[in-house]
């Protein structure tokens, strides 16, 4: 199940102004010492190594970090963001020397909002409080990776349930958290967090001091994207506009706008994968109808680095997590007027770069 953005306000709503002022004391000086077995020390000096001039901290927290760790510069440019109010406050007021700005956002979800790139991003003890399994989680890492420029560091710490080191007091402690909601990591495994940073950056490191993973990744510094992808629809032409709207990409849909193109199809016509990939999982379009479908690809060889969505088509189930090349047959096109009466038949195509989506017109010669 899809973790919903009520199931992300539990991880963060214990984080009142009265449990911020003991946290340092409960949280950073007892639990990493003597429970998580990951002391405070370490995960400052993490911030030390990586932390940048151009900031962005995601789960602040008190931001006892961003207060004692050492920017390289006198006047850094931070930024915070997070869903919970209070926790921003908090941060805020006691990092108020570097003006930072405040973002309440919830990071499973895409920044609708224009801001300037990051050249670092932390994200210390998040991933443990995000709902729903690491892959789930790993969509944050997209969002945020949206956000960041060329060469930009992400780097973070997590308190994982499995491929760890965990003791009695640990186990409890985890087990009471989950049980509360605090936490939400009884999926959470090292090789599953190995993988989800690997996937979407390079140069990776992941340390473990107890049950605590540290770990660090880098956007490439030239994200190049493949020059030619196959149309997954022979004689695809984009959708005009009926009555629902137009096919483009960046076309108006209400408060926002396209993330792909609509390609036109004819149902039962088929569908093959437009780039070598991974297929990953299906990814129907909406949670409200099990008739329309559709599939989510990860990139691989020369394609490594996209992701590619397509909807309105039927999969074939027993190509679920192997590796396609692309112009390889995955499906086939479905019918959408049962929920769009009138509408111009389609496949839509929506291709992802470090997690902000791109026009796949100028990538797919024969797309008319």
């Amino acid at each position: 199940m899809t973790p919903t953005a009520t199931d992300a306000e539990a991880g963060q709503a214990v984080y009142s102004r009265r449990t911020l002022l003991v946290y340092d004391l409960v949280v950073l000086g007892i639990s990493n010492r003597f429970i998580w077995k990951c002391p405070t020390a370490r995960l400052r000096a993490h911030y030390d190594r990586h932390v940048s001039a151009n900031h962005l901290d995601v789960g602040v927290g008190t931001g006892y970090f961003l207060d004692r760790c050492r920017f390289p510069v006198a006047r850094p440019r931070v930024a915070l963001m997070d869903m919970n109010a209070e926790s921003l406050a908090f941060a805020a007021a006691r990092i108020a020397r570097y003006r930072p700005e405040r973002y309440t956002h919830n990071v499973l979800a895409p920044v609708a909002q224009p801001i300037e790139a990051f050249d670092s991003v932390g994200v210390n003890y998040l991933f443990h409080c995000l709902p729903g399994s690491m892959e789930h989680k790993a969509a944050a890492l997209d969002h945020l990776r949206a956000m960041m420029t060329p060469g930009a560091t992400l780097f973070g710490s997590t308190i994982l349930h499995d491929g760890v080191s965990r003791g009695p007091a640990a186990r409890r402690l985890m087990r009471f958290y989950n049980g509360r909601g605090i936490f939400s990591n009884t999926q959470d495994d090292l090789a599953g967090l190995v993988t989800a940073l690997r996937q979407r950056f390079e140069a990776v490191s992941v340390e473990v001091a107890g049950c605590v993973a540290l770990f660090s990744g880098r956007v490439p510094s030239s994200a190049a994207v493949p020059c030619v992808l196959c149309c997954p629809v022979e004689d695809g032409a984009v959708r005009g506009s009926d009555a629902w709207g137009a096919g483009h990409f960046g076309a108006p849909r209400g408060a926002r706008s396209h993330r792909g193109v609509d390609l036109v199809a004819v149902p039962g016509q088929p569908v093959c994968s437009p780039i070598d990939a991974e297929l990953v999982r299906r990814a129907d379009p909406y949670d409200d109808d099990a008739v329309l479908t559709g599939v989510l690809l990860r990139g691989v060889g020369g394609h490594a680095g996209l992701e590619v969505k397509l909807f309105y088509m039927d999969v074939d189930p027993a190509l679920l997590g192997t590796t396609v090349q692309a112009g390889q047959r995955i499906g086939a096109v479905q019918c959408l007027q049962h929920r769009y009466p009138g509408i111009t038949n389609h496949v839509h195509l929506e291709v992802v770069r470090a997690g902000a989506p791109v026009d796949p017109r100028p990538l797919i010669p024969t797309l008319r």
